[in-house]
């Protein structure tokens, strides 16, 4: 097989290296032309998803060094680009109309851009009105090990695609005042950058809003920082299946806020110090069939706040418990007025509990179907279905004139005997009506 480029590449189909294609990694001269030409060299042919590709290469290395980049470099299909790691690689932004250095964007033919991975470099937008990374209705792109800094727009733009892992991805001093540092957008949420997998990394010092998630279904947000940024860490506008999951907050304006979620979950987090000025550390408007539970707060101040900033507040099927702070655990009293609503449960570590949950206990609930919710209720000794409240309830005594209980509750008497262990609640409101079977 006949040799390439003979300095830094062997043979067809191996890695292209940029500095092939006149690159320069000491930061003199411009460099956008000779990175795009070696992309451009790995993209011979149409690799778009279902279609037979045989491209030269799928690989192009950005060497250790600093580049100069003044436009953006449009990234094709199937194609893995990556440095010699954040600390060497280099790049340097001169854009300044806001467009991305690295644009991952479906072709104008309207196919799927497909299985894109950016690694081991870091962007320097040199206080530019520069974008990092743009990416669009791109399927299965991975960043991993990337720095996005000093960027006057967004350091990370998903926008559409499914199927995105983002591994230590660091965003430090980008956005502004209108722009986060990280968005996460769909037109609608089918739309979004759906399935989307963040791991470790750190959004840092935004002027604005950290990571704003606008329209998402099935996003994983895990053992991330969030630090000093001057807005929310992390605001969610219309999400489906949003799990927040091990990660840590400090000084951000409001840590996360929900606007509009189903299914979304606030778990084992650490939220430290907050920002002056803040409201709460997590604060919702809407929620159907929300957790948040297994939180630490270090500070007492307003822990779970409410807000109508897109209608009037909902708390529907949810349950908050497990969670630590000052005792007691400061919630929106607007949260606590509707957590006897169909079947939402607060529980708080200061022995007040909403909803018919009970300090020091975890809530069991089955999510087969909504209109068969169930949950342990009192010290463990009564099963409660949620839509109807009838119960079913040890003890060691006959229940009536004890007990209070809608038509069709059980009760069991551990003490009985024949005819005085099992009752059924037949008629009444009140605690009458029990009868012996």
């Amino acid at each position: 097989m006949a040799l390439t480029k003979a300095t830094n590449s062997i043979i067809s189909g191996s890695v292209v290296n940029v500095l092939d294609y006149g690159a320069d990694p000491t930061g003199t001269t411009d460099s956008t032309a000779a990175i795009q030409a070696a992309i451009d060299a790995c993209s011979t042919t149409d690799r778009t998803e279902g279609v037979a590709a045989t491209p030269v290469s799928n690989a192009v290395h950005i060497p250790a060094g600093t580049y100069l980049v003044s436009s953006s470099i449009d990234v094709t299909s199937y194609l893995n680009i990556y440095g010699s790691g954040r600390q060497t690689t280099l790049i340097k932004s001169s854009i300044t109309d806001g467009s991305a250095v690295f644009n991952i964007e479906y072709s104008t033919s309207g196919l799927s851009q497909n299985y894109n991975r950016l690694s081991d470099f870091t962007i320097d937008g040199q206080g530019n009105n520069t974008q990092g990374i743009y990416v669009a209705f791109t399927n299965r792109f991975e960043l991993s090990s990337v720095q996005v800094m000093k960027c006057e727009n967004r350091a990370l733009d998903l926008s559409g695609g499914v199927i995105n892992t983002i591994i230590d991805f660091y965003s430090w001093d980008c956005g502004s005042l209108t722009e986060p540092a990280v968005l996460l957008y769909g037109a609608a949420p089918e739309f979004g950058p759906n399935a989307t997998t963040f791991i470790g990394g750190e959004v840092y010092a935004s002027p604005n809003i950290g990571m704003h998630v606008q329209e998402c279904v099935s996003l994983n947000v895990s053992g991330m920082t969030f630090q000093a940024n001057e807005g929310n860490a992390i605001l969610v506008t219309n999400g489906l299946q949003i799990q927040i999951d091990g990660c840590y907050f400090e000084v951000n304006l409001d840590d996360i806020k929900l606007l509009n979620t189903v299914s979304c979950s606030v778990t084992n987090n650490l939220f430290a110090l907050p920002k002056t000025g803040y409201t709460a550390f997590i604060v919702l408007n809407r929620m159907t069939n929300g957790h948040i539970y297994g939180n630490e707060f270090q500070v007492g101040k307003n822990a779970i706040g409410a807000t109508t900033e897109i209608g009037s507040l909902l708390f529907d099927q949810s349950y908050v418990g497990n969670n630590f702070g000052t005792n007691p655990l400061p919630i929106d009293a607007g949260i606590l007025a509707l957590a006897n609503n169909n079947g939402t449960i607060v529980e708080r570590w200061d022995g007040t509990s909403y909803g018919n949950a009970v300090y020091g206990r975890n809530i069991f609930m089955s999510r087969t179907h909504h209109d068969d919710d169930i949950r342990f209720i009192a010290a463990g000794d009564t099963i409660q279905w949620i839509d109807s409240g009838i119960i079913w309830r040890t003890g060691t005594a006959n229940p009536e004139g004890v007990i209070t209980a809608p038509v069709g509750s059980m009760f069991t008497n551990s003490n009985g005997g024949t005819g005085t262990t099992f009752y059924v609640k037949e008629t009444g409101t009140g605690n009458t009506g029990w009868v012996a079977k």
